[in-house]
């Protein structure tokens, strides 16, 4: 039997290759996701006919999600079509899956494909002693999406067992098992662990679906679980206090939560929540100085940044049309073939695990969910078969050259900024490894402007350039010329672009101007004593008393929520590495105090007759 191509499933298994591929040079994590978003419009424009289901359940929250994104490409003037295209991708990319004919089969393959060679890259990495990061990068997201797509392996390994009652694909399933579950416990990832575990209870639930005694003692042993979490919290209830105490998670979640309630209705946008979030971190968030990070993207959370980067309109409906085909099959699941239940369990398992970690976000993981979603879509909300029309010229005929035309524009857009995209990024990374040297340092300004300068809303390398003319080269001029070009992206606030524009506008003797932005530094690090000060030593030189009284009690509140002294400011302002490590400089600290006391009572000791 001939089996039949689907060419637009070709085309995207060809885009994730040829992306995984750029990827290792370029190791953009978000740029993926746009042009994959761009090339998704590209096969939605090009089809001649399309269906799709009729139900408002799923037609009204795609129509205000893609609104919204365009309501913010509009109104921020700092967007660029590639910012459009960002904050669309959540909905377009599953979208352009859903609206491919058939292809299901095809669709699963590419997604074993996806798990296949990011096992693979483990394999190497573990055989020459790297870390087991996978295709993605990161543990956490190497976890997940090896834990996620392991359904639909398992699926298409058993189906190929039943058809050819081969036993090598039989104990192949074993295998994937057992991998799965080295690669959770090898990465120690919290969110896989959560992830799996909640999953199992939901596939035990449905598996003894019409056995009652099966039923019977399945809860049996989930109340009985349940008796022994609630009797260990109360044993170790300091234990489990310092963990949550340890885990950064619960203070970023606050903020992300603030973030949605202070612009509830439409969000702040996806391309800006990076900069946004900067100023909702709590102070929680820099108590924990064993795990802090200048910058923060994402709170950990997919439900909290689809809320702060679309409002309820936007979020909301994005969030209707992730959930609810999830909790609509699982009413149906009987009625579900294996394969649909396969992929129904591997976005389910990539869900969850994008709950506690920013798995959804990055490129391998959104690929995988993308794909999975558009085939919940296809099984939730089927759509009858296209209904070819027939060409008529004074109707069809402008339909055609307009989507053809939007077609050519986007493939265009997407072959030119895609290039300078991948060259930015390369630039970029070069001057970035180049800068550890100093005789490289001209050649890393050189690489990172030149990376500013094909994309002005690549902000990495405009703070990077601002940071290097500022603290290597020590021009202020320079300096600020690039920390004000910031201003203009969608991202006007990285880390300690701020605190590193005030001490440019210092030094250039422009003393308001740098008030005005180590206030704006404080607003996103409330607790920074390098900042704190520095905007103490300028108001006392302006006289400026009612603020001086306010930054006074400011870092009076500065000290005592990280347990130090007035007579630390001064070191710790110099030596700025401990404002973030207070606790390593409360021991050094100690053990400083404790030497000179030794050496005072040696030296008395020597000085008695």
């Amino acid at each position: 039997m001939r089996m039949k191509i689907n060419i637009q499933v070709v085309l995207i298994s060809v885009y994730l290759v040829f992306s995984l591929l750029l990827f290792r040079i370029a190791q953009d994590i978000k740029g993926m996701n746009v042009f994959f978003a761009m090339f998704c419009a590209i096969m939605i424009f090009l089809r001649r006919d399309f269906s799709f289901s009729s139900r408002r359940i799923f037609l009204v929250p795609l129509v205000l999600s893609l609104a919204v994104a365009a309501f913010q490409f509009t109104f921020c003037e700092s967007y660029s079509h590639l910012e459009y295209f960002g904050a669309m991708s959540w909905v377009i990319c599953p979208l352009c899956v859903y609206l491919i004919p058939g292809g299901r089969r095809a669709f699963v393959r590419l997604l074993a494909l996806l798990w296949l060679l990011n096992v693979l890259m483990s394999l190497r990495q573990l055989l020459f002693g790297g870390n087991l990061v996978g295709l993605p990068g990161n543990q956490n997201w190497h976890a997940s999406l090896v834990l996620g797509l392991a359904p639909v392996v398992i699926y298409l390994l058993h189906k190929e067992s039943l058809r050819s009652d081969s036993a090598v694909f039989r104990l192949c399933k074993y295998i994937v098992f057992a991998f799965v579950v080295f690669t959770i416990f090898k990465t120690e990832s919290r969110a896989a662990m959560v992830s799996a575990a909640f999953c199992s209870v939901v596939f035990v639930y449905f598996a003894t679906d019409g056995d009652r005694f099966a039923r019977s003692a399945f809860f049996l042993c989930l109340l009985a679980i349940f008796a022994v979490a609630v009797m260990s919290f109360f044993l170790f209830h300091e234990y489990f206090a310092g963990l949550v105490q340890h885990d950064m998670r619960i203070a970023m979640w606050t903020g992300g939560w603030d973030l949605f309630l202070d612009n509830f209705w439409f969000g702040v946008g996806d391309a800006r929540y990076l900069s946004e979030y900067t100023a909702y971190r709590p102070i929680g968030y820099f108590l924990r100085s064993h795990h802090f990070a200048h910058i923060t993207e994402h709170p950990h959370n997919h439900v909290l940044y689809m809320l702060g980067s679309f409002g309820l309109i936007g979020g909301g409906a994005i969030l209707m049309l992730t959930f609810h085909p999830v909790l609509l099959l699982f009413r149906k699941y009987r009625r579900l073939s294996s394969g649909s239940r396969a992929v129904l369990f591997s976005f389910l398992l990539l869900l969850v695990c994008s709950l506690f970690d920013m798995t959804y976000y990055h490129w391998h993981n959104f690929f995988a969910m993308s794909v999975l979603l558009g085939l919940l879509w296809k099984t939730a909300y089927a759509a009858p078969p296209p209904a070819r029309r027939r060409f008529s010229l004074w109707f069809l005929l402008p339909e055609y050259l307009f989507r053809a035309a939007c077609a050519g524009i986007l493939i265009f857009a997407l072959v030119r900024d895609g290039a300078d995209n991948y060259r930015a990024n390369i630039l970029y990374n070069r001057g970035f490894m180049a800068s550890d040297k100093p005789e490289n340092l001209v050649f890393s300004l050189a690489c990172m402007d030149a990376a500013a300068n094909l994309n002005p809303n690549f902000f990495p390398a405009l703070f990077s350039a601002g940071i290097l003319c500022m603290q290597d080269f020590k021009d202020p001029y320079m300096a600020e010329a690039y920390l004000e070009r910031l201003q203009a992206t969608p991202n006007p606030s990285i880390s300690r672009s701020n605190l590193k524009m005030a001490d440019a506008k210092t030094a250039l003797r422009r003393r308001s101007d740098a008030i005005r932005y180590l206030e704006r530094d404080i607003m996103n690090y409330p607790i920074s004593i390098e900042a704190l000060y520095k905007k103490l030593m300028l108001e006392k030189e302006l006289g400026l008393d009612e603020k001086l009284h306010m930054t006074t009690l400011m870092l009076a509140r500065a000290l005592e929520h990280k347990g130090l002294e007035w007579e630390d400011v001064p070191v710790i302002a110099k030596n700025t590495y401990f404002d973030n490590k207070f606790e390593e400089y409360k021991l050094l600290k100690k053990r400083l105090l404790d030497e000179r006391k030794d050496e005072k009572q040696g030296s008395r000791m020597k000085t008695r007759p």
